[in-house]
């Protein structure tokens, strides 16, 4: 199409790893809807893998077969990860702002769906997806190659963290028996681990980091499934916390009659100690934003050790 340069036709191998980002991502998420094909099932997951835990590939839809299928799911996972990197490197090339968007986006979304795939028994009860809002969010703000990066990090470092997980559960137990039998449930945590860094580190070179360095969006702050505190989040809340107090104890009846109190008896309260006493506000948010930050800052460290 002369939209993009010459070099880049050059590399297939490139534009192969793309494709095989995709597919396996899509042959992993669709696993259940295959197998029950009718009139004939379609078996896509290779046998080189499948064949390390279990007889037939039809075993893993028994609800007993949960650890088996577990293993087997996130080893296809782990290796379907091995094309992240040139999938960046292809990216990183393309020039046209069009081109780019159509190459970036089914990307993201799958490197988003291989997240939630991974180490979700949810793949063999049925199609694993993401949420419309998550998928609208990807297709409105995939715009950068610096959009790219930092979806990429944040897909990659939900898959380090439940795969250190597993390793940390297949160290705990009470006897050694158990604790083998663990350790075989997942032998490729640790390799999923480490192409999860990979990816992860590749990102943070991508949006000009040094080593060691926050990424922005995934370090520096309180982020988990469903929810981000900040420190404006966290200083509001506190703030509001405090004028609550304040209100019930200043009520004539005392605080059981200021929580028995009608809902505008309740805010007039709150906003009468906003009006009364801005520097207690203040003092409080100054407050919140300073524990808020404290607590973003070593939080992350915490969860991922």
């Amino acid at each position: 199409s002369g939209l993009q340069p010459q070099s880049l036709a050059k590399e297939p191998a490139l534009s192969n790893d793309m494709g095989l980002f995709l597919q396996k991502t899509n042959i992993i998420r669709d696993y259940l809807e295959d197998i029950c094909e009718e009139p004939a099932p379609r078996m896509f997951w290779p046998a080189e893998i499948w064949g390390r835990y279990a007889a037939s590939l039809d075993e893993f839809k028994e609800k007993g077969a949960a650890p088996a299928a577990l293993a087997c799911l996130n080893h296809m996972v782990t290796d379907a990860m091995r094309h992240a990197l040139p999938a960046l490197t292809y990216m990183e090339r393309v020039t046209d702002p069009r081109v780019f968007r159509f190459c970036a986006i089914p990307q993201l979304m799958a490197a988003a769906t291989l997240s939630l795939c991974y180490d979700n028994h949810g793949v063999f009860e049925g199609v694993v997806k993401m949420r419309r809002g998550e998928t609208a969010v990807v297709l409105l703000r995939t715009r950068t190659m610096e959009d790219v990066y930092l979806g990429f990090a944040r897909f990659a470092r939900a898959i380090t963290q439940t795969a250190k997980r597993i390793n940390k559960s297949s160290s705990l137990s009470n006897s050694a028996a158990s604790t083998t039998q663990r350790r075989q449930r997942d032998p490729t945590a640790s390799l999923a681990i480490e192409r999860a860094q990979e990816i992860e580190a590749a990102c943070a070179r991508g949006l000009g980091l040094k080593p060691g360095q926050p990424i922005p969006g995934l370090d520096g702050r309180l982020a988990e499934a469903g929810g981000v505190l900040t420190p404006v989040h966290a200083a509001v809340l506190i703030a509001v916390a405090a004028l609550a107090v304040r209100a019930a104890a200043a009520h004539p009846g005392g605080i059981a009659a200021f929580l028995a109190s009608s809902p505008s008896t309740k805010w007039g309260g709150l906003f009468g100690g906003l009006s009364e006493s801005p520097s207690m506000v203040g003092a409080w948010l100054a407050t919140g934003v300073v524990v808020a930050t404290i607590a973003a800052a070593v939080a992350p460290r915490l969860l991922s050790g």
